[in-house]
């Protein structure tokens, strides 16, 4: 049996990582919206908060690493 279906959010600045992990989650039922960059997903998750599950996140990028997404 498949677990219940959730909204996602995935923070990856690769956005081939990106695209798999989306297309992954959304075949298994999921709602995933998905971010380039720590900055993009602090947005998104504002936009979001009472919709998302859960957050999976790259801790090595640009801009916002994933430790100080996590923090903000």
């Amino acid at each position: 049996p498949r677990p219940a279906a959730r909204t996602l959010l995935v923070i990856d600045d690769e956005a081939a990582i990106l695209e798999l992990t989306r297309a992954a989650l959304e075949r298994l039922g999921h709602t995933v919206f998905t971010a380039a960059d720590g900055a993009e997903g602090v947005a998104l998750y504002a936009l979001h908060r009472a919709e998302i599950d859960l957050v999976l996140t790259d801790l090595v990028m640009p801009v916002m690493d994933g430790h100080v997404t996590i923090q903000a």
